[in-house]
């Protein structure tokens, strides 16, 4: 064999060897520190739980009182419209049982006729009455 690669050889054996002379230093130290209990000491305090599935109670409260307060909302419209008064058309004073005399049509849309044309009807109308 080669010198060099010999020497070589040693070297890197030697490195090694001071390697495992440093870890069997820090494991002695350690083990020392276990026993006199000044090392890291873990313990399981707290086994823990698994988060249950499905919404939290404050995601359940916000939900719940969303609901509340629409079905409230609804609730009050109902209501309101259940006693309102108003007479609207020919089918509330049906309901109500009152007569039903006549009925005035409904007015022209005043887009429909021209300012001339609307003028000329409003004079043939009072002409009419009179």
């Amino acid at each position: 064999m080669d010198l060099g690669a010999l020497e070589a050889q040693r070297t890197a054996i030697a490195q090694q060897l001071n390697g495992l002379e440093q870890r069997r230093t820090e494991l002695q130290v350690q083990l020392g520190f276990e026993r006199e209990q000044l090392g890291l000491h873990i313990e399981v305090v707290d086994s823990g739980k698994e988060q249950a599935i499905g919404f939290t109670r404050p995601q359940r409260v916000l939900l719940g009182s969303a609901a509340t307060f629409a079905l409230a909302l609804f609730a009050a419209g109902i209501l309101f419209a259940a006693f309102d008064d108003r007479v609207r058309d020919r089918r509330d004073l049906r309901l109500i049982g009152m007569p039903l005399l006549g009925e005035l049509p409904a007015p022209p849309a005043p887009e429909s006729l021209s300012l001339k044309q609307r003028v000329d009807r409003a004079a043939r109308t009072r002409a009419e009455r009179l």
